[in-house]
């Protein structure tokens, strides 16, 4: 692999999201409330929430813009969003709060690195080395650095077993090699391990997407750094407070930050602070009067910023350690995935490339490398006018499930149908599908139709474009995972739809589908109001909408087909009933179009 092909995967890793704490001796050199902040923008990140940690840590900074422990969570952050030009600042403006911490030096190479910025990040890294010569962290780093530049891999803790950031190399070369068996088992290997550990669930070690691919966009940060402070207005070493306004009181008391400095008596009110004694930046002065008696009876406020030259923080070991385990360096899963999709297009195999590309979009809807890849081995459909219903005069009837797979109800469902020898369509809930991929398996075996039906069943109008984006990606991803087989159609929840829906679901090539019958209401008061509706509301072509989940609907399916078969229906599924509605004259198919377009539906 050339220089110029390594290029592309400058940024093919992941850092590792492991747990981040603050020791005491942190939490005792800042301001409370840049403690507070720290301490929920931590949360988020051990949570997986990175996008929740940016206003807690912004909040942080504008009480102690200084903080070194503060700037580094801040570069993890930005890290984490790929907003490499942000990190790239905080972790420059941790150098300037410590130039001494090797961990400030190593995270500014790493989102010099991202960026595609191979000698500023050698630099740095050198930098780490001549301050901390042996964190292996590091030597994981520069040796990638050296394969990207085309030289050998190399270090004592590659000599016994290779490391996975070596291994995903060496499969990578494979691949290029055109090695396709040999760069599967070993990017495969990678993947699994990376599931076994957690890497790869999005919960507590979520990874940090610095992917080769190119992305449409990232998450901008910035945000999250204020702009430095002017040093106008604040103070430094031995200040005197003095407290005014003191007739008819007894005692004034002194605090800083909810401590107290002292309790002063008789004139002058006066207290002398050594500033140095706290941490830079933004400190709350409490004046406290008392009466003869001891009582509080008033108290004066001000904020007070101090800034005193030559005091540095200093990271406990703990922290420290955390830190550089957080900024390893490991296989990125959407690397790999992309990667393994290579490989098996290479090899001929198409779907199962197509099914890796989706593995990809799930965990990153906006790679365009995996879209395109996806499209041109003809992973990502055409979508078509959405269907409403079926030709008036045929009598045929499509029956829709919502919501499953369901344990403990869809396989009573499933074996009702078989016997009836009656195909469905059954839109499923993404994450319902993750959890159960073999009951989700077990619908497609029995012949029924698989669709998308979001991945969260939330109101996707209330969703922003990323949101909408993930909602179908990783629904498709999970339905291929487990069907083999790429859905076509996808049901809003709750029939919720906007221009933005109708262009998402459109971008993922799927078809929207609604209804004609809609049952949801008579499901909740009991079974023969399941049956009565039905039966009093079917017409021909209509698309009835059911929930895999309801007694009440499964017991009434017996005397609904036994009814609609007396009256010469027969039973189909979305993507048939569609098809013999496409070989209808256009002018019958546009009227069925105008008479159902517009329609309010449930949740709108």
């Amino acid at each position: 692999m050339n220089r110029q092909s390594k290029a592309i995967l400058l940024t093919s890793v992941a850092v590792s999201l492991i747990g981040l704490r603050l020791s005491p001796t942190e939490a005792y050199l800042s301001p409370p409330a840049a403690i507070a902040g720290a301490e929920v923008a931590t949360k988020a990140l051990n949570e997986g929430r990175t996008g929740d940690a940016i206003a807690p840590l912004r909040a942080a900074l504008l009480q102690n813009p200084d903080a070194l422990s503060l700037n580094l969570l801040a570069g993890v952050t930005a890290l984490q969003c790929g907003d490499y030009r942000t990190a790239q600042t905080a972790f420059e403006r941790a150098s300037l709060a410590a130039p001494e911490e090797a961990l400030s030096k190593y995270g500014e190479g790493l989102a010099q690195l991202a960026q595609g910025k191979m000698a500023s990040a050698k630099v740095l890294f050198e930098r780490a080395r001549k301050l901390d010569p042996d964190r292996k962290e590091l030597q994981e780093a520069e040796n990638y650095l050296h394969w990207l530049e085309g030289t050998e891999w190399t270090g004592e803790s590659m000599q016994n077993t290779a490391s996975p950031l070596q291994r995903l190399t060496q499969g990578l070369d494979a691949a290029n090699r055109n090695g396709t068996k040999a760069a599967y088992t070993t990017l495969t290997g990678l993947y699994n391990e990376g599931i076994d550990s957690g890497i790869n669930s999005g919960i507590k070690a979520t990874g940090i997407a610095l992917t080769p691919m190119t992305v449409l966009a990232v998450r901008s940060v910035a945000s999250m750094l204020p702009k430095p402070q002017n040093e106008a207005g604040a103070i430094k070493g031995y200040v005197q407070i003095t407290a005014e306004d003191v007739n008819g009181y007894s005692y004034v008391g002194f605090e800083i930050d909810g401590q107290s400095l002292g309790l002063v008596s008789s004139n002058p009110y006066t207290m002398n602070w050594n500033t140095r004694n706290v941490s830079n930046g933004v400190h709350e002065l409490s004046i406290v009067f008392y009466d003869s008696s001891g009582n509080e009876s008033r108290r004066t406020q001000k904020t007070l910023r101090v800034r005193n030259s030559g005091i540095k923080e200093t990271l406990s070991e703990n922290l420290k350690e955390t830190l550089w385990k957080t900024l390893t360096l490991s296989p990125d899963p959407g690397t790999l995935a992309f990667a393994i999709g290579n490989a098996e297009r290479k090899a001929g195999k198409n779907a199962e490339a197509q099914r890796w590309y989706w593995t990809v979009l799930a965990r990153n809807p906006q790679s365009l490398s995996a879209r395109k890849a996806l499209v041109q081995t003809g992973g990502l459909l055409s979508p078509k006018t959405p269907l409403y219903a079926g030709r008036p005069g045929e009598k045929l009837v499509a029956l829709t499930f919502d919501d499953g797979p369901k344990p403990g109800m869809t396989e009573a469902l499933l074996d009702f149908l078989a016997r009836e020898k009656i195909p469905a369509t059954f839109f499923v809930i993404g994450r319902h599908v993750d959890a159960n991929p073999e009951l989700t398996r077990k619908i497609a075996i029995a012949g029924m139709e698989m669709a998308n039906h979001s991945y969260t069943h939330r109101n996707l109008t209330r969703l922003s474009g990323a949101e909408l984006a993930g909602e179908m990606a990783k629904t498709q991803a999970a339905i291929i995972k487990a069907t083999g087989k790429a859905p076509v159609w996808m049901r809003p929840p709750g029939g919720n739809w906007n221009n933005a829906v109708a262009q998402t679901v459109k971008q993922w090539g799927l078809t929207p589908c609604f209804w004609t019958v809609d049952v949801y209401g008579s499901e909740v008061l009991g079974t023969q109001q399941v049956a009565e509706q039905t039966l009093s509301q079917v017409k021909p072509g209509s698309i009835v909408l059911m929930h895999n989940g309801k007694m009440s609907t499964l017991q009434a399916l017996p005397t609904i087909l036994k009814e609609l078969k007396r009256r010469g229906y027969h039973f189909v599924t979305v993507s048939e009933l569609n098809a013999r509605l496409q070989a209808a004259p256009s002018s019958e198919r546009t009227a069925i179009l105008v008479q159902h377009t517009g329609k309010k539906r449930r949740g709108e």
